[in-house]
């Protein structure tokens, strides 16, 4: 984790689809406001992980998993975490463009039960050629499969690359986030 606020967290994914891809994600916690002061009194922003959240406060029925779930507080919260996150990825990762998107609901490839917004470095070049793309059918294509994103479709190529992508380690996802 390396942005919290009293309403959002960001991190890195456990499965980029490229490098600095990060996961904005809403939480609801009455200590929101604790917790984000004594993440942002630390210089180093080390001191807190997720084992400063109860279980309810990250993966619970009171988190909202959908965008319609959120309050306008908190929509607000999730975008402007988002723009913060797409200015620092930008200057990191000398990117022109960002990536931003939700998949609201499993119907929608959503993996997790929990709302969270995709940021993600593009290092297209201006001819719009680079690893991420969409297709004319609209479809994201990752590495050229085609990846559809409808759960109820027999798995894609990119879909089953996905699922045999291993997780990155902690550590590696600590460095990430500090860059």
């Amino acid at each position: 984790m390396f942005l919290l606020t009293p309403r959002v967290y960001a991190m890195v994914n456990l499965k980029p689809l490229a490098q600095g891809h990060v996961l904005v994600i809403p939480y609801r916690s009455p200590r929101g406001e604790d917790l984000a002061r004594q993440f942002n009194s630390d210089s180093n922003n080390s001191h807190l992980d997720f084992s400063a959240f109860s279980e309810e406060e990250c993966f619970s029925e009171q988190q909202p998993q959908y965008l319609r779930d959120c309050r306008p507080e908190e929509v607000k919260a999730v975008f402007e975490g988002a723009a913060t996150v797409g200015k620092m990825l930008m200057q990191v990762y000398k990117c022109k463009s960002v990536e931003y998107g939700i998949q609201d609901g499993p119907l929608a490839s959503q993996s997790i039960r929990q709302l969270h917004l995709h940021v993600i470095p593009s290092f297209r070049d201006e001819s719009g050629a680079g690893k991420i793309r969409k297709a004319e059918s609209g479809h994201l294509i990752v590495d050229e499969y085609e990846y559809e994103g409808e759960a109820l479709q027999p798995k894609t190529t990119a879909e089953r690359e996905l699922d045999r992508q291993v997780g990155r380690k902690a550590g590696d996802m600590e460095a990430e986030a500090r860059r």
